[in-house]
């Protein structure tokens, strides 16, 4: 179960920094994308511990996991074709819009990667 967990979890931080280098204007965001990351940037993307597997992204509390998934909005915002929600520069979200942001950068992320990857 571990050495799934760990896959899944290399293979998704892979796609990220290679949709990211495709899709960004900036030419990529790496170590914005390394804070997006339990441990930010003592660790690297090859550098993987399941006992964050409840953390950062994946954390199952909403207040737990925003500081990571702002980060990742933040990575988006150089994305092509952002969507309006992502650019936007709130400071705070109640449970309910929050669910929404995260919802959009969900979608947004899926339907990149299937767009120049599919």
């Amino acid at each position: 179960q571990e050495i799934a967990w760990e896959l899944a979890e290399l293979n998704f931080r892979f796609e990220l920094l290679t949709l990211d280098a495709r899709v960004a204007t900036n030419g990529g965001n790496h170590e914005l994308l390394l804070h997006c990351l339990p441990h930010g940037l003592t660790t690297t993307f090859v550098a993987v511990d399941v006992g964050s597997a409840n953390h950062g992204l994946g954390h199952p509390t909403w207040q737990e996991r925003a500081p990571y998934i702002f980060l990742l909005m933040n990575v988006m915002r150089s994305w092509r074709a952002c969507p309006d929600l992502i650019q936007r520069n709130k400071t705070s979200y109640t449970e309910t819009e929050f669910d929404d942001m995260e919802r959009c950068i969900i979608i947004f992320y899926v339907e990149s990667f299937f767009h120049f990857f599919g």
